[in-house]
């Protein structure tokens, strides 16, 4: 089991992007908004919507206090941070491909949440000079005879999870998601430092907690609205007892900080960016205990 502790990335650490910031027009003191009406503000990198008629000069972002959530509410992030955002949720999204650089400064790891894409490439460059390359298709292995291959449809996976990136930080990540001729759209991009928790046990438990509503109305026909969903895992971990208490500092430290966990990088349902919900170490023997651990993803 490793973790993946995120690194914030600024506005200073976003060098390039092929995601133009353009979903609405830049909020203006001159324009008076409709109910309904919306715009963005490229310091906060954020979507704003006008709850109230004759909105004129209220500033989302400088009168806070009073423009929101008095004339205006926050909708998202701009299409161009919401890969950055927090949320795995809602997609940054391009045709063909997305491509960003960032400059992070020290990290050995990337995860990448909630893909529509066919692979992904990741490089770390110093300058003219390439560090390191590695690209992962996303093809899920779902085919098991000639039948399948060629009548089946083609199966992705939506996470990925790189650990063994180079620590220099100085160097540039260039991470490109190809969406081949369709449309490339990324939940999350995350980098950060990875550490090991210990060694996951046989018989992990992998599914989701669905939040689509499900109903049988008075004549007995199902009425269904499909929402969104978050993964969880259920798992069991083997820690060395001289690690014991800094898994316990680690897991107090991050309580309430979203971490990309990585039961293992075989299965991508084993690859959750979220929280634990709640683990317990069982000092069980000489030389390892137990811990039992509990995690669910964001949405």
């Amino acid at each position: 089991m490793r973790i993946i502790r995120p690194t914030v990335i600024s506005d200073a650490m976003l060098i390039s992007s092929n995601v133009a910031e353009t979903d609405y027009t830049a909020w203006s003191g001159a324009t008076t908004y409709a109910l309904g009406d919306r715009a963005i503000s490229t310091t906060t990198h954020k979507i704003y919507e006008s709850i109230q008629a004759g909105n004129l000069n209220h500033d989302p972002v400088a009168d806070t206090a009073l423009a929101t959530p008095l004339w205006w509410k926050v909708v998202s992030a701009t299409g161009r941070w919401q890969m950055f955002d927090g949320l795995a949720g809602a997609q940054t999204s391009h045709a063909t491909s997305i491509n960003v650089e960032i400059a992070p400064g020290r990290i050995d790891s990337a995860a990448l949440i909630n893909l529509d894409a066919e692979s992904v490439t990741l490089e770390l460059v110093d300058g003219a000079t390439t560090i390191y390359s590695t690209t992962v298709s996303l093809a899920l292995d779902n085919v098991f005879d000639w039948y399948e291959y060629f009548f089946e449809p083609i199966i992705r996976k939506t996470d990925v999870a790189i650990t063994d990136i180079p620590v220099f930080g100085s160097a540039h990540l260039l991470v490109t998601i190809n969406g081949g001729t369709g449309t490339a759209k990324c939940g999350e991009l995350i980098v950060g430092m990875y550490r090991d928790l210990g060694i996951t046990l046989q018989a992990p438990k992998a599914g989701i907690i669905d939040f689509s509503r499900k109903e049988i109305d008075e004549f007995g026909n199902p009425q269904i609205t499909q929402r969104r969903f978050s993964k969880r895992l259920s798992c069991d971990l083997f820690v060395e007892n001289r690690l014991t208490d800094e898994v316990h500092r680690l897991l107090s430290e991050f309580r309430s900080t979203p971490l990309v966990w990585i039961g293992s990088k075989d299965y991508a349902s084993t690859i959750i960016f979220g929280f634990y919900k709640d683990f317990d170490i069982i000092i069980s023997g000489r030389w390892g205990s137990k811990c039992d651990l509990q995690i669910e993803g964001l949405i």
